[in-house]
């Protein structure tokens, strides 16, 4: 007696035979290929790409690039859809193991991103050397819609990298996983995503000279949640702007695990920004946290900040500062304050540990209110604390330890 479940195999194989389509389901994207693109790095892929992009919209596709290299010589627009990489490979810090979009043009953005647009899995990539307009030009991918998603992407040799279009507001914006190699300005630019906008895993390198702009330069966003973010060489790691446009205002949210390497200065906040900042590395050529807002509100926890070339803090107006848990070092010894505070209403410096390289805390005229205790000063022969405060300020400064 034949087994039932070769019986049920024969039934399978004879449907297969009769009806192929079930043996093999429809593609569930459209390959550029295609549409006539090369990926040779030779012939101009422009119009393939915009014919694919265009029936994707229209069949409600994704499209995807194999890998290879794609002449690019006019902006591409996506909106409602995706464009993807044929399987990337490992982190593209070393190498490019994915599809390459090769920007040959500056007329405007290598790619826009209307509303719900994704982008995967792919190099957007300038030539070395492009000559750029003096007074700037488009960036790699321009933020011009709503929803935008951006993951497993290298960006190279832009003037900028990711950034919002004017009076644009991409909300809900989500960033990871993205390496960006030498931007001539501003890696990420990112304001008026309104409602929970995350960033995460994204490294900006200027390796080749610092960079003219910021890694990351924000603007209005609410609730922003960043974490596990790099900036190597730029002239400000972490840029806070008041966007003065309409639907423009500042920053609130968290940053963890964002740090900074030999650049000019590592968190420039200016305007009225709410920022919390936790377990950090802030390394230097100049100061690592610089706040000038009347009404700005910057919480720093856990981190360990190395300035070489000027006081590590520098708070020259805000409402409220609070650094706890910190440790504060420089790579030779500099007669710069670690710490220095010429106008708060209220300052809180706690549980901190500063190496014996440079002066401790200065509280200027302008600090109404501080609360320096529980610290330790490695320092014997700097002063550990400054009071310049006036008489009426309220001031708790101690226990502290001097060693």
């Amino acid at each position: 007696m034949v087994p039932t479940c070769l019986i049920v195999f024969s039934v399978l194989l004879s449907c297969l035979a009769i009806c192929p389509c079930m043996a093999q389901a429809e593609a569930p994207w459209l390959n550029i290929r295609s549409f006539g693109a090369a990926g040779d790095g030779l012939a101009d892929d422009t119009d393939a790409f915009e014919r694919a992009l265009t029936a994707g919209r229209e069949q409600s596709l994704p499209v995807l690039a194999p890998r290879g290299s794609y002449r690019l010589t006019r902006p591409l627009v996506l909106r409602n859809q995706a464009l993807i990489g044929d399987n990337p490979g490992g982190w593209p810090a070393d190498g490019m193991p994915m599809a390459v979009l090769r920007i040959e043009h500056t007329s405007g953005p290598g790619i826009v991103m209307q509303e719900f647009a994704s982008l995967q899995g792919l190099a957007v990539c300038y030539p070395e050397g492009t000559v750029f307009p003096e007074d700037g030009a488009p960036p790699a991918i321009s933020l011009a819609g709503q929803g935008p998603t951006i993951s497993q992407v290298r960006l190279q040799y832009p003037y900028d990298g990711i950034i919002t279009a004017p009076g644009a507001a991409p909300g809900r914006a989500r960033m990871s996983d993205i390496f960006i190699v030498a931007p001539r300005h501003d890696g990420v630019y990112l304001t008026r995503s309104y409602d929970v906008s995350q960033l995460r895993s994204i490294e900006v390198w200027c390796n080749g000279g610092m960079s003219t702009g910021a890694g990351f330069r924000l603007g209005r966003n609410d609730d922003c949640q960043l974490s596990d973010l790099f900036a190597f060489q730029c002239q400000a790691g972490f840029l806070f702007e008041t966007d003065e446009a309409e639907g423009g205002g500042v920053f609130y949210g968290s940053l963890s695990d964002c740090s900074t390497d030999a650049c000019s200065l590592g968190y420039v906040v200016r305007g009225d920004h709410r920022i919390n900042i936790s377990n950090s590395d802030l390394i230097d050529h100049h100061t690592s946290l610089e706040i000038d807002g009347e009404k700005a509100s910057v919480r720093v926890t856990g981190c360990q900040i190395q300035t070489n070339g000027a006081p590590a803090v520098r708070a020259v107006g805000c409402a409220n500062l609070s650094i706890t848990n910190c440790i504060f070092m420089r790579a030779f010894n500099a007669d710069f304050y670690f710490i220095d505070a010429a106008a708060c209403g209220s300052l809180t410096v706690s549980s901190c540990q500063f190496r014996d390289s440079s002066q401790g805390v200065r509280l200027g005229p302008g600090v109404e209110r501080a609360v320096v205790a529980h610290n330790v000063f490695e320092a014997l022969d700097k002063p550990a604390i400054v009071d310049e405060m006036l008489p009426t300020a309220k001031r708790i400064l101690e226990p502290n330890i001097t060693m």
